[in-house]
């Protein structure tokens, strides 16, 4: 008796397989709190990026199917750095709701009203602020004073008309 050595048999070539399309999101329910714990993660993961690119949008919106980033006209800068962000904000999406959200980029639309505050947000010191009012209000909505009290946080903010000399 001979030992036969095993036949190497030529195996077929394989058809490649194309990579999976990103499915759908599903439209289901996310948290209550989906935008605060996406925004409480991005600030904990990129500050200067919350700070100087989401803290500066118009509007945050996070539904079940997607994520929208708001900016108005002239805030040509955030909104490019905001768009080259895409993939990795897709990616902590998932990470922190589960499921993984296409992100749009937007234009605000003029005469649009700023989205909620969100806790943790630029707009959630101004939301403490103290005293009632038009004046107010213009003030707090102003991006640049949410930059500035997100950079500085103060407990109480008062507002007050100032004549010029």
């Amino acid at each position: 008796r001979t030992a036969s050595a095993p036949v190497a048999r030529p195996s077929a070539p394989r058809a490649a397989v194309p990579a999976a399309p990103m499915a759908p999101p599903v439209a289901g329910d996310l948290p209550a709190n989906a935008r605060d714990l996406l925004l409480a993660e991005v600030k904990a993961a990129k500050p200067f990026f919350y700070n100087t690119v989401v803290a500066q949008a118009f509007r945050i919106d996070v539904t079940a199917v997607r994520i929208t980033c708001a900016f108005l006209p002239n805030q040509k800068v955030p909104r490019q750095q905001c768009e080259d962000a895409k993939p990795w904000l897709e990616g902590l999406a998932e990470q922190v709701l589960g499921r993984r959200l296409p992100v749009m980029i937007a234009l605000a639309e003029a005469g649009e009203t700023p989205g909620p505050v969100a806790a943790g947000s630029p707009g959630a010191a101004a939301a403490r602020a103290t005293g009632d009012g038009p004046l107010r209000d213009e003030a707090m909505a102003n991006p640049s004073v949410q930059a500035l009290l997100e950079v500085f946080p103060v407990e109480g903010v008062s507002v007050e008309e100032v004549e010029p000399q």
